[in-house]
């Protein structure tokens, strides 16, 4: 019986082609990774202040049809003050016990050029998303509405 013994070139890979490949598939890896979380931050952005400006749409509404006023308030921090404000008649108005809207609620501004920025109209008494550079002289482009963290609900 004849045993036959391999030669070195038919024994597979070595520790160190082994060590190689994964290497780099790591680093092919990571990379891909954080091109995903940049494409990712992008989107979700770009989707967060239409839906931010569609429900606070929807709570200024809301607060003028349960008779609040924001015939004198002209700019985005003032309208968001008198969303968290409460009714006054709680009883009267089903399922409204409480503000308009979450008290941690801010508003970003920001001067940067470029992108979508919402804006409060005064004639419609709501907010609206507008390219940055059309942004009027005098108008408040908020960048974003965001969670306030440091100040808690009641």
């Amino acid at each position: 019986m004849k045993i036959e013994r391999k030669t070195p070139s038919s024994r597979g890979f070595s520790l160190l082609e082994v060590l190689i490949s994964v290497a780099t598939i790591s680093v092919l890896c990571t990379i891909a990774w954080l091109a995903l979380q940049f494409v990712l931050s992008d989107v979700s952005s770009s989707i967060k202040l239409p839906n931010d400006v569609a429900v606070l749409n929807r709570a200024v509404q809301c607060y003028l049809a349960n008779g609040g006023s924001l015939d004198d308030v002209s700019n985005p921090s003032e309208v968001l003050a008198r969303l968290k404000t409460q009714a006054i008649n709680r009883s009267e108005i089903a399922g409204l016990s409480g503000p308009m809207i979450d008290l941690r609620m801010s508003v970003i501004t920001s001067k940067e050029a470029g992108g979508k920025v919402a804006l409060w109209d005064l004639e419609r008494k709501q907010f609206r998303i507008v390219e940055r550079n059309i942004v009027p002289n005098g108008a408040t482009p908020i960048a974003e509405f965001a969670m306030n963290e440091s100040s808690r609900p009641l």
